[in-house]
C-alpha cells in the first residue's frame, strides 16, 4: 500500500518535532517541580531532576511540601513573656547574639515575676566583655614577653551567657536607653580590626623589651599605656558606660540597677550549664576555658534529661539560652533562598527535607558530626515556648526560638525548631539549677571535674 505525500509529510513532521516536544515537556516539569507533591517529585526521571536542582538549587527541591502543610506555629507551653508584645531585636553586623540571648533570658525573669520587663544594653555588656578580652591578652603577651604573636587572633565579640552572668555579676546592668547600640556596635568589623592591630603591635614592642633590671617596670609601663588606648577605642565606637543614670525619677548606679530589676541581682551560681556532646562520657563536668581566660563547667548528659531541664525552664516562665548551628548553610534549615515558599521561613528541621532522593545522601550521626567538626554551633538564641506531641509520653514537637536577626529573618524574627532539628544540632544550653533533678547534680557533682584535653572513659 503507497503512503500519501500528505502522509509522509505529517510522519515527518511528527518525527521531527517529537524530540522538541519531549524536551518542552521536560522543561515544564523542571519549571513546576517545586509546586508537586512530594511523592511526584520523587518519581521524576533523573535527569529531570538534575535540571531541577541545577536551576532551583538542592535544598529548595529537597524541601518536602507535606511537611509545610502540616506546619503551624502553635504552642501549648509559653513563656509569660512570649504572651505579650516584645521588640525583636536585630544585632545585624555584629557578633553580640550571645549578649542578645542572654537578655532575653534576663527579660523572661522579670516578666515571671509580674514585672514589666525592660531590655537590657547589649553595648554595656558588650562593652566589659572586649574590655576584659583586650586586657587579658596584654597580660598575657606582657608575660610572654611578645612570644605569642598570633593572640590578636583570638580577639572577637563571641561569648556565652555564662560570660554575661559574669559581667553582670561585677558592674551590674544598664537598661538599653541609658547606653543604646551605636553604629560600629552594629557593624563591629572595623573597629574590632582596630583592637586586634593594638594588641597584635603591643605583642611586638613587648618583644622588643631587653632582658634587665628595667625590664619589668618598661612593660608595666607599655602595658598600661595600650589598656588605656583599649578604654579610649571602646568608648569612641562601643560607647562609654555611664556611672549614674535617672529611671523613672530615681538615681541608679549600674550595680544599683542590676540588683533592683533582678531581684537582688543575678548570679552565675544559679545556672548550670548543659551539653549533649556524645564524644564525651555522660554526666561527668567538664572544665571549659573561653578565650578570654573564663572558665566554667560543663555538665555532659543525655538528651532526655536536658530537654527536661528545658522544658522544666519554660515551664517555670523562663526563657532557655542555647546554642546551636544555624547558618543558612545549614542542609535543615529552610527558607533561606527565594527560590523555597514563604511559608518556610523559619523551619528548623531534619524531616523537612528529603536529600536522598536526588543526591547521594546519608545523614551523619551526631557523634559523627562532633568528631568531624561539621556544623558546630555558632549563634546563640533563646527557646521560649514548646509544643508537645499529642498523646503525651515526654516527647516535643517543636521548640520556638526568639532570635536576634531582625523581623525580616525566619518568621517574624522567630524559628521553628523542630525536635530532630534540636536532637541533631543543639550542643549546649543553660538554665537554672533548680531545672536539674538533685538527683542527677548530685551524681555529677560527686566525681572529679574532667580536664581539657582528658580522654572519654565510660559513660554511654
Amino acid at each position: 500500500m503507497s503512503m500519501t505525500p500528505r502522509l509522509m509529510i505529517l510522519l515527518v513532521a511528527l518525527v521531527l518535532c517529537w524530540p522538541q516536544a519531549a524536551r518542552a515537556r521536560r522543561i515544564s516539569r523542571v519549571d513546576k517541580v517545586l509546586t508537586m507533591s512530594d511523592r511526584t517529585k520523587a518519581r521524576l526521571p533523573a535527569d529531570v531532576k538534575l535540571k531541577a536542582v541545577q536551576k532551583h538549587g538542592l535544598k529548595a527541591v529537597a524541601l518536602r511540601r507535606g511537611f509545610l502543610q502540616k506546619h503551624n506555629s502553635h504552642y501549648r507551653y509559653q513563656i509569660p513573656l512570649e504572651k505579650k508584645p516584645h521588640a525583636i531585636r536585630n544585632q545585624k553586623s555584629s557578633g553580640r547574639c550571645w549578649a542578645f540571648a542572654t537578655d532575653r533570658v534576663m527579660e523572661s525573669k522579670q516578666a515571671k515575676g509580674g514585672k514589666a520587663a525592660v531590655e537590657l544594653s547589649k553595648s554595656f555588656i558588650n562593652y566589659h566583655s572586649l574590655r576584659h578580652t583586650a586586657r587579658t591578652l596584654l597580660n598575657k603577651a606582657a608575660m610572654s614577653h611578645g612570644r605569642l604573636p598570633r593572640l590578636a587572633a583570638s580577639l572577637g565579640e563571641g561569648a556565652n551567657q555564662t560570660r554575661a552572668m559574669k559581667i553582670l555579676e561585677q558592674y551590674g546592668a544598664v537598661p538599653e536607653s541609658k547606653m543604646p547600640t551605636t553604629s560600629d556596635g552594629q557593624n563591629s568589623g572595623v573597629f574590632l580590626s582596630q583592637l586586634q592591630t593594638m594588641v597584635a603591635r603591643a605583642s611586638a614592642d613587648f618583644g622588643k623589651i631587653k632582658q634587665g633590671p628595667e625590664a619589668k617596670a618598661q612593660a608595666m609601663a607599655k602595658l598600661n599605656s595600650y589598656q588605656q588606648e583599649v578604654d579610649s577605642l571602646l568608648k569612641s565606637t562601643v560607647g562609654k558606660p555611664p556611672r549614674k543614670f535617672k529611671v523613672e525619677g530615681k538615681f541608679y548606679t549600674p550595680k544599683t540597677y542590676a540588683r533592683a530589676l533582678l531581684d537582688g541581682g543575678p548570679s552565675t551560681s544559679d545556672y548550670v550549664v548543659l551539653t549533649h556532646d556524645p564524644s564525651k562520657a555522660w554526666n561527668r563536668r567538664y572544665k571549659i576555658t573561653d578565650g578570654a581566660g573564663l572558665t566554667y563547667q560543663a555538665y555532659n548528659i543525655s538528651m532526655p534529661s536536658l530537654q527536661q531541664a528545658v522544658k522544666r525552664t519554660i515551664r517555670g516562665g523562663e526563657a532557655v539560652y542555647f546554642s546551636a548551628n544555624a547558618s543558612a548553610n545549614n542542609p535543615h534549615r529552610a527558607g533561606t533562598s527565594s527560590a523555597e515558599p514563604r511559608e518556610a521561613a523559619g523551619i528548623l528541621s531534619v524531616g523537612a527535607f528529603d536529600y536522598k532522593s536526588y543526591v547521594p545522601y546519608k545523614q551523619l550521626s551526631k557523634r559523627q558530626m562532633v568528631k568531624a567538626g561539621v556544623t558546630p554551633a555558632n549563634h546563640a538564641m533563646a527557646i521560649t515556648a514548646y509544643d508537645p506531641a499529642p498523646g503525651g509520653r515526654g516527647k516535643v514537637v517543636k521548640w520556638k526560638v526568639d532570635n536576634s536577626w531582625g523581623d525580616k529573618a525566619g518568621d517574624k524574627g522567630h524559628f521553628h525548631m523542630y525536635d530532630d532539628y534540636f536532637k541533631q544540632y543543639v550542643s549546649k544550653v543553660q538554665v537554672p539549677r533548680s531545672s536539674v533533678p538533685a538527683t542527677l547534680l548530685a551524681r555529677i557533682e560527686g566525681a572529679p571535674v574532667v580536664e581539657p584535653g582528658a580522654k572519654k572513659k565510660g559513660g554511654k
